[in-house]
């Protein structure tokens, strides 16, 4: 490394000496301005070196007169603004500066740039120094040129413009410039995210059938920022798109886990991941070029490498999109068939002895279910189309044909022959939960005793900050504190007396919690404890044992509705609230406590004295009629928009949320509020809808190991699945 630094010092040092001979042998003054006027003139010529003979501009911007047009309006309108002409300097430093900035070509070229750090700040000297020899430009000018380049790249994000930025770019290299980190993210921003040239420059690149210009802009900024500073994930990802480009996957891969080894938060700062993962942490999209040029060039064993690598990347989250991608990959190319040639590793990687057919199938789905919770239309039709090729020539793949990409695909009921490949929609019964394609029984998949034991416990921490934030809300309007506020932890100590008290409460457990303010509001705009009541006599027939957990406020003579109305409850709803304390079915929130995190927590409760350790379950077959699933089932309409995110990761929340939530709906009356109704109710699901590998059962025999996968699909029916089964038994050739 020391020999190519002096190397690179000898050649550009011998070089500079020539310059320097040749400027002063010259009888023409480079620094001679002759031009008054802070104007930029209009005949560009005037302002050229006539020192040395100009750089070609074959292969540089300046080959494409649409981009040098573009650049020269804007330079234009920089050098006009205010930011430039409020800072004072000589008027013969700002006549250098826009010699240099309307100069038509270059003059002088600037070297290729070294790739390692160490040597590049050495090479922009040397660049700048013979760039100043060159050009006739001081230091004090240069930082002039500087600023304008840097506005530049402002005014072209308000613009909504990259023309300018090429010329701009190709100055920056020539003077050997080192704009500030912000300058260069702009430049990115602008020439990653913006189409070439804007409604008023209309920018064709190849414009000249003579041009010779094809530069990768992006990359080269990018480049440059990851010498000067430290890498940052938008400038690897630009990088590694640029490589990708040039066939250099292997290349653009190392990047990925330069950045990886660098963006591994320290263990002091483990809580603050989230902060730390905006800027330069390894993300799913710098990963996803790579692995789609491995996947395209069909180098699968290195594709599986790098998928199993990003699994295990602290902050890449995989999407359905990229398994699509990886799955369709694989059956294109046929390494799910039985006969397929193993994938050189994939045995080690996933765990599976043979690397190819349906146990590596298993094993990246498995994955997918870990991560995802359903596909798209497209997806689904991706995955469907590469079965059908790369089983073209199999007897598996006899009855699959392709589905256009502008055709939804059908639904097939007939059962499967047990050596035939399965990719098709399908609907399950909704009674049985049994897939008619391959007998595979769908599963209800619940949260686990961890993940309850974390719901109840996020709920008790919820509970308190949301009391505080509400106290401090109303204190800031001018509300004295409540005596509530005064006691530490309050609303935390409430919610754990409830928890508390379902777990020593003796009797029949509840089956059936209900968000009483949430039933008593529906439709009417206003609380009406008839609607509660028929909720209750409603469940109570349907063999359920409810509770009614509804918040203080509304369990009062008079209360404030909502701003500037005050409902008072009748005394035949009195009564009603009377009658349901009576009988142990009501439970009232305390005071400025969020009754939602009451009813939510419920639904984890051990209900310890009452259950005596019984599994509160439905099964389908049930003699009673009774909605099957888990219990308890919690009667609401509440999206709970709120709180999702806080309370479980999406999938778990989802579980959570199928499993338990039952919405209904009040028919209208025709007289009174408390006129019998029948209720419409939305079950909870029978079955989880989340991707579950379940046996195939077509032969009564699980189908010799064979494992049936059914995918949830974004816009199909509540019901209908994409299922995929790849036969383990060889393929009846008759």
């Amino acid at each position: 490394m020391k020999s190519s630094i002096c190397t690179l010092y000898s050649h550009h040092t011998i070089r500079l000496l020539l310059l320097l001979i040749a400027l002063l042998s010259t009888t023409h003054q480079v620094m001679a301005f002759s031009t008054p006027s802070p104007q930029v003139p209009s005949t560009l010529e005037s302002i050229l070196p006539s020192s040395t003979s100009p750089a070609s501009i074959e292969g540089t911007p300046y080959d494409n007169p649409l981009l040098y047009d573009a650049y020269e309006l804007g330079m234009q309108e920089v050098l006009e603004s205010f930011r430039i002409t409020q800072k004072k300097g000589n008027p013969q430093d700002l006549e250098a500066a826009k010699r240099f900035l309307f100069s038509p070509k270059r003059f002088v070229d600037p070297s290729p740039a070294p790739t390692s750090k160490e040597e590049f700040k050495g090479y922009m000297t040397l660049q700048s120094d013979m760039f100043m020899a060159e050009a006739g430009i001081d230091k004090n000018q240069m930082q002039l040129v500087l600023r304008a380049l840097t506005y530049i790249g402002d005014h072209c994000a308000k613009k909504g413009t990259s023309a300018p930025l090429h010329v701009a770019w190709d100055k920056v290299k020539e003077a050997g410039l080192s704009p500030r980190g912000n300058a260069l993210s702009a430049y990115l921003y602008i020439l990653s995210s913006l189409p070439l040239g804007n409604a008023d420059v209309n920018i064709d690149i190849d414009a000249s059938a003579n041009s010779t210009y094809n530069i990768d802009v992006a990359g080269e900024v990018a480049f440059y920022h990851d010498m000067i500073y430290k890498p940052t994930e938008s400038t690897v990802s630009i990088q590694i798109k640029s490589l990708v480009e040039k066939g250099k996957t292997e290349e653009a891969e190392q990047l990925l886990w330069n950045l990886e080894s660098t963006s591994s938060p320290p263990p002091a700062q483990e809580q603050s991941k989230k902060k730390k993962e905006n800027d330069e942490t390894l993300r799913l999209r710098t990963c996803v070029p790579v692995l789609q040029s491995y996947c395209q060039e069909g180098d699968v064993s290195r594709g599986l490498q790098l998928y199993n690598k990003m699994r295990l990347a602290t902050f890449v989250h995989f999407e359905a999109e990229t398994y699509a991608l990886i799955l369709s990959s694989l059956a294109r190319r046929g390494y799910f068939r039985q006969d397929s040639e193993a994938i050189h590793g994939a045995g080690e990687l996933f765990g599976c002895a043979s690397g190819c057919g349906a146990p590596l199938f298993n094993a990246i789905a498995a994955d997918m279910a870990d991560d995802v919770l359903e596909i798209s239309i497209d997806s689904a039709k991706e995955i469907r189309n590469a079965f059908v090729e790369g089983f073209a020539s199999s007897e598996y793949g006899r009855n699959l044909y392709p589905v256009p990409f502008d055709c939804d695909m059908s639904s097939l009921s007939d059962l499967a022959a047990e050596d035939e490949l399965v990719a098709n929609r399908i609907t399950i019964d909704s009674n049985s939960t049994i897939c008619s394609r391959t007998q595979a029984k769908l599963r209800l998949i619940l949260l686990e005793e961890s993940q309850k034991q974390h719901v109840h416990d996020t709920l008790l921490e919820m509970a308190d900050t949301q009391f505080e934030a509400h106290e401090s809300k109303l204190q800031k309007k001018g509300n004295k504190p409540s005596k509530a506020s005064t006691e530490e932890n309050y609303a935390g100590k409430q919610i754990e007396g409830f928890a508390n008290w379902l777990n020593d409460r003796e009797g029949d457990p509840f089956t059936a919690i209900v968000d009483g303010a949430n039933v008593a509001y529906y439709g009417l705009g206003c609380i009406n404890y008839h609607q509660i009541k028929l909720m209750v006599n409603s469940l109570e027939k349907m063999g359920e044992t409810p509770l009614v957990v509804m918040p203080q406020k509304y369990a009062q003579k008079k209360f404030y509705l909502r701003q500037g109305y005050v409902q008072e409850l009748p005394d035949s709803q009195m009564a009603i609230l009377q009658e349901l304390e009576d009988s142990g079915k009501l439970y009232i929130v305390p005071h400025r406590c969020l009754d939602d995190y009451y009813w939510m927590l419920s639904s984890v409760s051990k209900q310890t004295l009452s259950r005596k350790g019984a599994n509160l379950d439905v099964s389908i077959d049930n003699e009673e009629g009774r909605f099957p699933g888990t219990r308890p089932i919690l009667l609401t309409n509440d999206q709970m928009r709120d709180h999702k995110l806080e309370l479980l990761e999406p999938r778990l929340f989802r579980r959570w949320v199928s499993s338990h939530i039952v919405n209904y709906h009040f028919p209208p009356f025709m007289n009174d509020a408390w006129e019998e109704r029948d209720i419409n109710f939305s079950p909870a699901d029978f079955t989880s809808r989340e991707i579950q590998g379940n046996p195939s059962n077509v032969n009564g025999n699980h189908d010799n190991g064979a494992m049936a996968w059914h995918f949830p699909v974004r816009d199909w029916d509540k019901n209908d699945r994409f299922c995929v089964r790849i036969p383990t038994i060889k393929a009846n050739s008759n």
